[in-house]
Formats: structure tokens, sequence, C-alpha cells
């Protein structure tokens, strides 16, 4: 019995630390997973609207260039200085974004190209319009429209917006892509976190049964040591086999709530097949030793029979029957 209740104690600890260790290791496989989903939905959020502001950059570039040539065509037409006050403006701003578009579009190599292409056709541009500015001051207004109607500043622009364009059609691409990743990884928390729960659920319920179970070997462990004190102490001392058969079962009926108890004589195995033919309604029938080999002893019994038979020789067996 100590050996059993040794082994009882180590199979019910070693369970228990395995459900602790699989019930660790699962949340925090679990919130290590989350933390991915979190991360990587941020950083798609974060280039969609990175490509937002890209969009935003190329409008006000195409604004800050045309803003350079509107200054520029008032002061061919008037010689007034103060018409190149939108042309200065406009050159400044096309600088300024030129630079955040190179920062905006560090990770895409297509759109880094696309913005060197584009910084040589706004300052092909601005030189051309500097020059006719130049020309006004110097020659006069007839060399300074005579100039311009080369076209060059018209093929100049011409090229600035088809440059806008491509990057504009190349931002909006990046744009769809960032949003499907960003749909994915949605989708994917999502299946996570239902997948997560109901595994949660799933583990839950099984660490409960393996408690309940570890709880109830532990009862009829408990059980059957205070069973066994209890017997061994009815039986004690000099007493006729009707006395002891007495002491037994009260102490039987009294341990496992049965309503009755019957005495027979023969092998356990013989009594075992004899209540087998005999009582076809009930399911089991547990072979328990001599009180002393006792090895199990359910719960809720309803009725519990010991076999034996008069002289003191005779082999001594307990039957419980559910």
């Amino acid at each position: 019995m100590k050996t059993d209740a040794r082994t009882f104690r180590v199979s019910a600890s070693g369970w228990a630390l395995a459900g602790l260790f699989v019930g660790v290791a699962f949340f925090i496989f679990s919130a290590l997973a989350a933390y991915s989903n979190v991360l990587d939905m941020r950083e798609y959020d974060a280039r969609i609207r990175n490509t937002h502001v890209v969009l935003n950059t190329l409008d006000d570039l195409l604004i800050s260039a045309l803003n350079a040539e509107t200054g520029e065509r008032g002061f061919l037409v008037t010689g007034n200085e103060s018409y190149l006050e939108p042309f200065h403006e406009g050159v400044a701003d096309a600088q300024r974004n030129l630079t955040l578009l190179e920062q905006l579009t560090q990770d895409s190599a297509a759109q880094r190209a696309h913005v060197d292409t584009l910084r040589s056709r706004i300052e092909n541009k601005f030189r051309f319009t500097e020059r006719a500015i130049r020309t006004r001051r110097d020659e006069g207004l007839a060399p300074a429209v005579d100039l311009t109607e080369t076209n060059g500043g018209k093929i100049a622009m011409d090229a600035i917006r088809d440059q806008l364009a491509q990057m504009e059609q190349e931002e909006l691409r990046l744009r769809e892509e960032h949003m499907s990743e960003l749909k994915t990884a949605t989708r994917t928390a999502l299946l996570s976190a239902i997948g997560t729960s109901l595994i949660g659920i799933a583990l839950t319920i099984a660490i409960f049964i393996l408690l309940i179970r570890t709880n109830r070997s532990r009862e009829r462990q408990q059980w059957l040591q205070t069973a066994q004190v209890t017997l061994s102490e009815a039986m004690r001392g000099e007493k006729t086999v009707r006395e002891l058969a007495a002491a037994v079962l009260a102490v039987l009926a009294e341990r496992s709530s049965a309503s009755a108890g019957a005495l027979f004589k023969g092998e356990p195995e013989q009594i075992a097949i004899k209540f087998k033919r005999n009582i076809n309604h009930l399911e089991h029938v547990w072979l328990i030793g001599l009180i002393l080999n006792l090895h199990d002893a359910p719960f809720h019994r309803q009725v519990i029979s010991i076999a034996f038979d008069g002289g003191f020789n005779n082999r001594v067996s307990v039957i419980a029957i559910d």
C-alpha cells in the first residue's frame, strides 16, 4: 500500500507539472503570437500612411513647380521684380518636397530612382526659367518671349508631370499592396485570436478534468488508507466467525454507505462467477484480497458482500459489488 501511495503521488505530481508546463508554454506562445500580429499590423498601417504622405507630397511638388512658372510669367510680362516672389517660393518649396520624397521612398528602390529622375527634370525646368528671367532683365521683353516660344519650358514641365504621374501610379500600387497585407494580417490576427481562445478553453477544460481525476485519486487513496486502519482495528482481538463478519460488514457498510451485506464461502474467482451468473443487473464486480492486501475500493457502492465459511483455515475474501 505504501508503494502504491508513493507511486500515486509521483504520478500525480508528474501530471500536475506537465499540465503546468503546457499551460504556461501555451500562454507564452499566445502572447508572442499576439504581439507579433500587432507589430505586423502596425507596420502595414504605417506603410499605408506613408503612401498617403507621398501622394500629398507629389501634389505639393507639382504646385511648387506651377507657382515658380507663374512667377516667371508675371515677371516676363511686367518686368516687375515683385512678381518673382512666387518663383523663389516655388523653387524653395520644390527643393523641400524633393528632400521629403527622398526620405519617404527609402524603402522602395523603384521610387528612389523616380525621385532622382524627377529632381533632374525639375532642375532642368528651373534652369530654363532662370534663363528666361535673365533674358528679360538684360535684353528686354521681345528676346524673352522668343525664348519661351521655343517651348523649352513647356517640354520641361510636361516631363515633370509625366514623372509625377509615374510616381503616383507606383505609389497607388504600393498602397494597394500594403492594404492587402494589412487585411491579411488582420484576418490572421482574428483567426489566431479565435484559435487561441478555443485552444485555451480546451486546455483549461483538460487541466480541470486532470485536477478532478487527481483529486478523486487522492481521495480514493485516503479512503483506502483510512478503511485499512479501521478494518484492522475492527478485526483485532479474539472474535468468533460471526462477530468478525459482523464487525467487518459494519465497517465496510459505514465506509461505503452500503445498504446491505452478505456472507459466502469459496475462493474469490468462484464467488465472482456465481455473482456474475446470478445477479445479471450488476455492472461491475471487484475482487479484493484480504483486507491487508486491499488494492481498490470504488466509492458509492450499493452492496457489500464478504465470502467466508466457518473454520479459520479457509481463505477469506471480500467482494464489492456495484
